[in-house]
């Protein structure tokens, strides 16, 4: 008796799960990676390069508290920022949005 319970209760639960994925969308075929990797962004548009760029031109510098106010900070990371203010260029280059 219990096997036909169980076997009863197998069925339903098979049906009920074959009915949930009625009116689920094709898909169609599976995804192409290699489209997907063969995708290129320019370098004057790739965030990336410019950030790259930025990493390479920067080294680690005196830092001070970022509670202090730029004018009350410490002269050296003034300097500091000064003498890097081009790689800090390329920072926020990479972070604005590209006009299309």
């Amino acid at each position: 008796m219990s096997a036909i319970c169980l076997a009863l209760t197998a069925t339903a639960f098979a049906i009920w799960w074959l009915k949930s994925l009625d009116g689920l969308p094709d898909i169609g075929e599976p995804f192409d990676v290699e489209a997907f990797r063969a995708f290129r962004i320019a370098d004057k548009q790739n965030a990336f390069t410019f950030l790259r760029r930025a990493d390479q031109k920067l080294t680690p510098g005196p830092f001070s508290s970022p509670a202090v106010p730029w004018s009350q900070a410490d002269p050296k990371l003034r300097e500091w920022v000064e003498a890097k203010r081009q790689a800090l260029e390329v920072f926020q280059r990479a972070a604005l949005p590209r006009q299309s």
